[in-house]
């Protein structure tokens, strides 16, 4: 089917306040990670900003510091890509043309 540009050209800046009005709602918001023995969390912004690390009292006693290095990275990575899923996620609302924006935004699993 046929794309109507002029019906596009119309509902684009509905579509853009939209996305934009999103946007802004995930960069706001906060996300948090943890590796995968929970031992070590991580909070971000919906924009990847690092706003907190929390280990564990057992983490800090027991894990030596190459692998409490590891397991920062592993927190933070998970909050990030729970950042982008959420991204993801909402801009699925929105689409233009019959495709979702959120196609457009990486898939957290995937890289």
């Amino acid at each position: 089917m046929p794309i109507d540009l002029e019906q596009l050209a119309q509902e684009l800046p509905k579509i853009k306040e939209r996305a934009s009005a999103i946007a802004a709602e995930v960069v706001q918001s906060s996300f948090e990670g943890s590796s995968a023995d929970e031992r070590v969390v991580a909070t971000v912004t919906g924009a990847g900003v690092l706003t907190a690390v929390r280990i564990t009292e057992l983490a800090r006693r027991q894990v030596d510091n190459l692998t409490l290095g590891d397991l920062v990275v592993e927190a933070v990575r998970a909050a990030e890509a729970a950042a982008r899923q959420e991204m993801r996620d909402r801009l699925a609302e929105v689409t233009i043309g019959g495709e979702s924006l959120g196609k457009y935004v990486p898939d957290p699993r995937t890289g």
